[in-house]
């Protein structure tokens, strides 16, 4: 058993070497990049050509749900929750709208036209 724990201490020792390894190196290549898009901006900016957009890191965009979809949900919803009726039922939508990983653009809109549709 005090053979396992030294063997336990040891890795534990090592794992914490290199996570502050990493950690350390991740920094570094951080600075790095920060360093070489300023590099790259500056070189742009001399020859007159526009610099390239951000590193594509912002969230991606869901596509809208449409009239059809939002119908279909307020179908399930009806079917779930037969009582529910006006904010309850435009929220309980949105929620589903939500679930299928669609985006609530032009949800205003779309909304009142699929409700008449199942009406």
């Amino acid at each position: 058993m005090e053979g396992l724990e030294a063997v336990r201490k040891e890795l534990e020792a090592k794992r914490s070497q290199v996570a502050e390894a990493l950690a350390a190196t991740r920094k570094d290549a951080s600075a790095l990049e920060a360093d070489l898009e300023r590099i790259e901006a500056a070189l742009s900016a001399l020859s007159g050509k526009r610099a390239k957009k951000g590193s594509g890191r912002g969230r991606a965009k869901k596509p809208s749900a449409s009239k059809e979809e939002v119908r279909e949900v307020i179908l399930e919803v009806r079917r779930a929750e037969p009582q529910a009726k006006g904010d309850a039922l435009r929220d309980a939508v949105k929620a589903g709208i939500r679930k299928r990983g669609r985006a609530l653009t032009g949800f205003g809109i779309v909304y009142p036209k699929a409700l008449k549709d199942t009406s």
